[in-house]
Order: C-alpha cells, then sequence, then structure tokens
C-alpha cells in the first residue's frame, strides 16, 4: 500500500496499491479497515512496478482502477488499511497520516 488519498473525502478517497514483487493475481485479496469494511479484489494481473488505485465511491472499473461502492468515506487519520492475499496472510499494513 502505496498511500491513501483524500482520506475521508468520499469523491477522491482513493487506496494506491504498487506491487514491489512479480506479476500477481489479485484475485480474492482483499483490503480491509479495522471497523470491518472489507473489498474483495477481482481477478487482475498486477505486474512488477504496476499499481492500482482502489476507489472508495462507485464507478466503472479498469485496469488501472477498481471501484469499491461504498456510500460512505472509509478512512480517516490513524486507520490501519490491512492488505492480505487470498489465504488470509497479512502482507501489508498502512496507517492513513
Amino acid at each position: 500500500i502505496r498511500e491513501v488519498k483524500a482520506a475521508g473525502d468520499l469523491n477522491n478517497e482513493t487506496v494506491v496499491i504498487v506491487n514491489l514483487a512479480g506479476p500477481a493475481d489479485l484475485a480474492g485479496w482483499t483490503l480491509r479497515d479495522e471497523s470491518g469494511h472489507l473489498y474483495t479484489f477481482p481477478s487482475l494481473i498486477l505486474f512488477e512496478a504496476g499499481a492500482v488505485n482502489l476507489h472508495t465511491a462507485a464507478g466503472t472499473d479498469t485496469v488501472t482502477d477498481l471501484h469499491w461502492g461504498q456510500s460512505e468515506a472509509v478512512w480517516a487519520s490513524g486507520r490501519a488499511a490491512l492488505l492480505s492475499d487470498p489465504s488470509g496472510n497479512l502482507q501489508a499494513r498502512f496507517i492513513v497520516p
């Protein structure tokens, strides 16, 4: 997790995820907060050094931009964003500044 942009602003809130290793299929990976908000990624190949933007609001998914479809902002300063693989193993933890 590289950053959380515009935390608290539903229309602009975005989590940027960058792949630092070889190609990975994000199918079944999850992003969650500690309050129970959970997003499950669709099948999407993220190549090394590739990035995907997960927007909190609804929208049309593309290969670089995914949309969670939440009706309220999820992220706030001090909140943890937790990225887990399909087996449930925590792969990244990011504290929103």
